[in-house]
């Protein structure tokens, strides 16, 4: 790109396939998929990862869970006293995982589980 061009000149367009429907990668992709798997292969697939291996174990979430109800405990005290018994995690982390349960909040922390 010439030093005199402005910057409001549009720098980036996508590549079209011969035909003009797809970007340029795309359609090599699509073919692949329909030579593979056929009709099936042109499907809408999930993009969630199929294994997560730095997943917080279902252990941990239970115990976190059981600390939460028992003791009443902030999500910043659960990460130290799991810190302190030699499992190391992020106050964040805990945050998310409760939210996610359903007792982020004190005043939820007293229900029952409602899984």
């Amino acid at each position: 790109m010439p030093p005199h061009r402005s910057l409001t000149h549009e720098t980036h367009r996508p590549r079209r396939s011969r035909d003009g429907d797809f970007p340029g990668a795309c359609a090599p992709k699509w073919a692949n998929r329909y030579r593979r798997h056929g009709e099936l292969g042109l499907g809408d697939r999930s993009s969630t990862p199929r294994h997560q291996p730095t997943a917080t174990p279902s252990e941990l979430l239970v115990l976190m869970e059981e600390l939460r109800r028992t003791h009443k405990w902030s999500a910043v005290r659960i990460a130290f006293e799991l810190a302190q018994s030699g499992t190391p995690i992020i106050r964040e982390t805990v945050i998310r995982h409760l939210a996610e349960i359903g007792i982020n909040r004190s005043r939820f922390a007293d229900s029952s589980p409602q899984r």
